[in-house]
Formats: structure tokens, C-alpha cells, sequence
């Protein structure tokens, strides 16, 4: 028995005009445990417990036979609670907008160019906190 293949590539692919699609991603996450920075796993003082419920819808929408719309974002809400209350947070997370275009369809391979778009909250949003207790000020 032999097989053989010829070279493969891979690209993304532009949607057809009006064509597209929808993939969602759903997570839940529930813990009383965490990691310290030694790496060993402790349970939250106080009874204390996190949960995180997430969405992650990925969209691509053929505007026409050569470019795509796609977004990828992150909708989460979590929550923190113990013995002394509790802390929650939701909304929406990192946010990629992006648009891949076919260079030249007459190329076999199809080549792609794309130009994304990125939006991060990197000043120490909810996210940072996971695994922390809240502030007992």
C-alpha cells in the first residue's frame, strides 16, 4: 500500500458575495483553586469560589467574490465570591476585525492578503484578576 501527496498549502478562503458564516465557541469555567507563582495549586481563602461564562461568536460575511468581513470577539461574564461577598464583571472582550482579500484568484493556491484590526484591554481589566480575591478594603 503506498500514498503519495503533492504539496499542500494553506490560506484563508474569501466567502462569496451575500455568503458567510457563523461559528460560536461557549466556555464555563468553575473554581475554588488557583496557581501561585510557584506553580502550586491553592484553594481561595474564605470559600471562596470563581465562575466565567463565555461566548466567543467567530463571523465572516462575503461582501463580494473578493474580500470577506470577518469578526472574532469575546462576550464573558465572571464572578468572584467568598465568605465576605462577591465582585463580577462582564462584557465585551478582545475584538478582532479583519478583512481577507484574494490577491489574484487566477493563482492556484489562492493567495490571500489580509488586514486585521485588534482591540485588547491591557490596563488590567477583569481578566488580570482571575484567581484573585477581591480587595477587602
Amino acid at each position: 500500500m503506498g500514498l503519495s501527496c503533492a504539496s499542500l498549502k494553506g490560506a484563508a478562503w474569501t466567502q462569496g458575495q451575500g455568503q458567510g458564516q457563523i461559528i460560536l465557541n461557549f466556555s464555563f469555567m468553575d473554581s475554588s483553586r488557583w496557581f501561585d507563582s510557584s506553580r502550586k495549586l491553592q484553594s481561595f481563602s474564605d470559600h471562596g469560589s470563581f465562575r466565567q461564562v463565555a461566548i466567543n461568536p467567530y463571523v465572516e460575511y462575503g461582501l463580494n467574490s473578493k474580500t470577506t468581513l470577518v469578526l472574532n470577539t469575546f462576550v464573558s461574564s465572571m464572578k468572584y465570591a467568598n465568605d465576605f461577598g462577591s465582585a463580577s464583571s462582564s462584557g465585551l472582550g478582545d475584538t478582532e476585525l479583519g478583512s481577507p482579500a484574494a490577491v489574484d484568484r487566477r493563482i492556484p493556491d489562492r493567495r490571500l492578503g489580509a488586514v486585521h484590526g485588534e482591540v485588547s484591554d491591557v490596563s488590567g481589566g477583569p481578566h488580570s484578576r482571575a484567581g484573585q480575591s477581591p480587595d477587602r478594603s
